[in-house]
């Protein structure tokens, strides 16, 4: 499904803005192309999330096996719950937010100034070139290959 605006926009004369609801069962993808707000109650058992430019889209309380998630550009990703295996990829200043996502195992892709934040007590391996930064929650066990100032943070001890 897309949902595309005309040439005159989205805002009415009072200044405000469409809000577009629709009733399905969990997506398998999510896409989010420019700029703009998404919100999804639930995701498949294996999901994918794309955001290619400065958009939002927001997941909250998952219960899945497989969540990937590809950003490009400055779009920023929130979600929060659990999921089995997390596999992350950030081109550009993009984040994702997921502080409150606890995975068993992750693998992480930065290139550029982008961050990640989320929940492990499994193993997390992270590649980052350039600034960007992953902050890991509990106790995971973590491998990074760094070419940049970016860093890899298991915080230990903080719950996950």
């Amino acid at each position: 499904m897309s949902i595309l605006r005309d040439r005159a926009g989205w805002a009415e004369e009072d200044g405000d803005f469409a809000t577009v609801t629709i009733t399905m069962p969990a997506p398998r993808h999510l896409v989010m192309a420019g700029s703009g707000e998404l919100y999804a109650d639930a995701l498949a058992r294996q999901a994918e999330v794309t955001i290619a430019g400065s958009g939002t889209i927001e997941t909250p309380d998952l219960a899945i096996a497989a969540l990937e998630i590809s950003i490009a550009g400055s779009g920023s990703y929130r979600a929060s719950g659990r999921a089995d295996a997390l596999e992350l990829s950030i081109a550009g200043s993009g984040s994702a937010k997921l502080k409150r996502l606890r995975v068993d195992s992750a693998e992480v892709s930065i290139a550029g100034s982008g961050d990640a934040d989320f929940s492990s007590n499994g193993e997390v391996r992270a590649n980052i070139l350039g600034s960007g930064n992953v902050t890991v929650r509990g106790g995971a066990t973590c491998k990074v290959n760094s070419f940049g100032s970016g860093t890899l943070k298991c915080k230990r001890g903080e719950a996950a």
